[in-house]
């Protein structure tokens, strides 16, 4: 019964995903980007409770360091993002300071190795929480529901109308 509750709701959630009206200037917008990424990490949730299959003790346990995982990982990102913009911004200019470049190569290299370690980190600690199965189903999750989310953005993007029209136009 939990099983075929959780994935109605994730089932509804990805409907309303799919069946909002996310053009390309709507990614512009902070807070439909906000909205966007809320929707996603909800049915992130959902499915992994359902594809984890985790006990409730388990649950006590994983989802406060999924969270701050997730959380950190976001702010590796988010600085890396902020470092390739000033990099583009740089080497837009007509004289580019190569000063200025190395340091911001060198910070984006530090970024990424800090990600890499929160990530070992990570499943360190999900040994002590998760068995080796829910471990390794967790990669596996991990990679196909951030494809099917891509795949669902892009077309998005390339059919900003409602899925009925997308239909109609095949």
């Amino acid at each position: 019964m939990k099983r075929i509750f959780l994935t109605v709701i994730a089932l509804l959630i990805l409907a309303g995903l799919t069946g909002a009206q996310f053009g390309p200037d709507d990614f512009e917008k902070e807070e439909s980007r906000e909205c966007l990424r809320e929707r996603i990490k909800m049915v992130r949730m959902w499915k992994l409770v359902e594809s984890l299959d985790l006990t409730e003790e388990q649950s006590v346990v994983f989802f406060p360091l999924f969270n701050e995982h997730d959380s950190a990982i976001d702010e590796c990102r988010s600085d890396m993002q902020r470092l390739m913009s000033r990099m583009q911004e740089e080497l837009e200019k007509s004289e580019p300071s190569e000063k200025e470049l190395t340091v911001l190569i060198d910070s984006l290299s530090f970024l990424r190795e800090l990600q890499y370690e929160k990530e070992s980190q990570f499943y360190e600690k999900l040994k002590e929480i998760l068995t080796v199965k829910q471990q390794a189903e967790l990669v596996i999750f991990q990679r196909n529901f951030m494809r099917e989310i891509r795949e669902l953005i892009e077309a998005g993007i390339r059919h900003p109308r409602g899925s009925e029209e997308r239909h109609r136009e095949q």
